[in-house]
């Protein structure tokens, strides 16, 4: 036993050349799987983000656009003789719409809003109007301008928006141009459009929104009385 006890106190061998291969290659092998495991984690985490983010931004800019259509009006301003249109610019991807969005019902005050697509900014600029005796008059600066969202996307086939008249037909806009004045009065609805990518590789889901909002008001005359 004494000797047994003094070999075993005196034995200096290790861990053999093949054990030691073995036990790094095991390792290396668990060290991938958990490197995998924690990119692919993460990647999938930053696409949902993204991807909320991109839903979260399309809506509110949907709605930003429906609400403002919706309550545009024709509008008689400075010297004309007739209300002007609903809509005074009309492009693919940008329109300049009057509208009475966040008015007070007791005392409606117009707003001119604009609404544009510039590399893959959508934006909202607001321009006030204030009464001049019986008509309204359009301010010409000092319009605040916010962005709605981005990473906005417009193509040919799928502008952001469309112009329809009151028998559901489109009215076509020229390509890189706008609506002709004569066009502008016969607008009736406005197909909006909004598809958001945030993310620049294109791994994450984009959003897109569509829907088609009328023009209650045509034909509501918005002369001012005067006093």
């Amino acid at each position: 036993m004494n000797t047994l006890l003094q070999r075993l106190r005196h034995d200096q061998r290790g861990v053999s050349l093949a054990e030691l291969l073995v036990a790094m290659a095991l390792t290396a092998i668990v060290t991938t799987l958990v490197v995998a495991i924690v990119a692919t984690s993460s990647r999938t985490l930053s696409s949902q983000s993204v991807a909320s983010s991109n839903s979260e931004s399309a809506a509110i800019a949907m709605r930003e656009l429906s609400r403002v259509v919706r309550s545009g009006a024709p509008l008689r301003l400075t010297g004309t003789a007739v209300d002007s249109p609903v809509i005074s610019v009309a492009r693919a991807n940008s329109l300049t719409v009057t509208s009475f969005v966040d008015s007070v019902a007791s005392a409606p005050v117009p707003v001119r809003v604009t609404f544009a697509v510039t590399t893959g900014r959508l934006t909202e600029q607001r321009f006030a109007i204030t009464a001049v005796g019986d008509a309204w008059q359009v301010a010409s600066t000092g319009g605040s301008t916010r962005t709605l969202a981005r990473g906005v996307t417009v193509t040919a086939a799928r502008p952001l928006f469309t112009y329809y008249d009151t028998a559901g037909a489109i009215i076509p806009v020229p390509t890189g141009g706008a609506l002709a004045d004569t066009d502008l009065p016969r607008i009736a609805a406005v197909r909006l459009r909004v598809a958001v990518q945030g993310d620049a590789s294109g791994r994450a889901t984009s959003v897109a929104l569509d829907n088609t909002v009328g023009l209650p008001n045509l034909g509501i005359s918005r002369v001012r009385v005067g006093g």
